[in-house]
């Protein structure tokens, strides 16, 4: 009787293993026991949500960017103006400072500390004859 179990194949989780005792490679995919495929699953990890949206309040410096950024465009009209947050800077190998963008960039964008490494504020020239430089702007 012993000799009959070691002759057949073995098996886990119902499923049969090479002859070395491993996993068939297209099995390997299908044996996890706690798969969630049930409709009962899909249907409460998709209840429970919020149904509100959430009320995002303006940052209170949005209230000066227009002005300053319609100052910045007229002082270079026809000119696509880059002007760049920063990146953060290493401080000691694996650590880096807090993050601080440009003063510029802050200026002009209204976002300080905390907010975007790495994010470029372009104003781009409105073109000749368009509603924009009809309507006064210089920039977009």
């Amino acid at each position: 009787m012993a000799e009959d179990m070691h002759q057949s194949t073995p098996t886990i989780h119902g499923e049969q293993l090479n002859a070395d005792g491993t996993q068939k490679a297209q099995d390997r995919v299908n044996n996890r026991s706690l798969r969630p495929n049930s409709d009962s699953f899909k249907e409460f990890m998709t209840s429970g949500w919020d149904n509100q949206e959430p009320q995002i309040e303006p940052l209170e410096s949005s209230k000066y960017t227009p002005v300053r950024l319609e100052a910045l465009g007229k002082r270079f009209p026809g000119e696509r103006l880059v002007i760049p947050a920063g990146q953060p800077k290493v401080r000691n190998n694996d650590c880096d400072y807090a993050f601080r963008p440009d003063t510029t960039f802050a200026y002009y964008t209204g976002l300080g500390q905390d907010y975007e490494a790495g994010a470029v504020l372009v104003l781009e020239p409105v073109q000749a004859g368009s509603e924009e430089e009809a309507a006064g702007k210089t920039h977009v």
